[in-house]
């Protein structure tokens, strides 16, 4: 890891961090914890992500690169990076809108569509992602889009079926429903963390609205409630199936042609 913010400070480059530490995980996707344990489930802890942030936040201030916290989803990994930023570090966090949007209880409905790495953890933690948007310790919504087919998560033995979920075409909604309407996050702000700041972070030509840019834009309506039924993606495994949200997409338009066109 040292040689690798080496070179990427070198390069101006991003390294990107997935923080998991294996050696605490017995069953991963769950959040160690007493849901978990009722289900015979053993799960991952916080520690286990904690332990990580910390040993890669305190080495890229030490050497001056520049990283991302990938899904982050531990209340004391957001206080750890909220930290880091005080005392300096070049670093930057993502969360998904499954992480904000739910806590560990979704497993006892939702069962393996609701199994990601991290796991969705205690309502303090969703609670704690939400204050690190709101104050920009957690500077990007990012979407962590994971498709699996039915048969893998369709399992008797839920420790066995892979994690992830899709989350692509349900992100504005959720953030829209879970975070503007309640209050949190301004629709500009919500907009900022989804297109601008990762586009800033990664040093990448996108993200804006402006003359001689691309035009990727989106059009949606954000009072319009849509239930989610079906998918563009090859895949359905989201918890968020049958659940009314707000904010309809009408066009999505890439490079200045329409792809997506919602009649309804």
């Amino acid at each position: 890891m040292i040689q690798a913010m080496k070179e990427a400070k070198k390069l101006d480059m991003t390294i990107s961090l997935h923080e998991e530490d294996n050696y605490f995980i017995k069953n991963p996707g769950y959040n160690k914890g007493q849901i978990a344990k009722s289900l015979g489930i053993e799960g991952a802890p916080n520690v286990s992500e904690d332990l990580m942030v910390a040993r890669d936040g305190l080495l890229a201030l030490d050497l001056g690169a520049k990283i991302d916290i990938q899904h982050i989803s531990s209340k004391n990994s957001v206080e750890i990076v909220r930290s880091l930023k005080k005392l300096g570090a070049n670093i930057f966090a993502e969360v998904t809108p499954h992480h904000f949007s739910l806590n560990e209880e979704a497993i006892l409905e939702k069962k393996t569509l609701a199994k990601m790495n991290p796991p969705i953890r205690s309502e303090k933690d969703r609670l704690a992602i939400i204050e690190g948007l709101k104050d920009d310790t957690i500077e990007v919504i990012a979407t962590d889009h994971a498709p699996h087919t039915f048969e893998e998560k369709n399992v008797e033995d839920i420790r066995k079926a892979p994690s992830g979920i899709i989350g692509l075409e349900t992100s504005l909604s959720l953030a829209i429903t879970n975070l503007l309407r309640p209050g949190y996050l301004s629709l500009e702000k919500i907009l900022e963390k989804m297109t601008y700041n990762p586009a800033r972070f990664l040093n990448l030509d996108a993200g804006q609205i402006r003359i001689g840019a691309n035009a990727d834009i989106v059009i949606f309506d954000k009072d319009k409630l849509v239930t989610y039924t079906d998918f563009k993606s090859k895949s359905s495994n989201s918890p968020f199936i049958n659940k009314p949200l707000f904010g309809s997409v009408k066009y999505t338009i890439v490079d200045g042609k329409v792809v997506y066109k919602n009649d309804l």
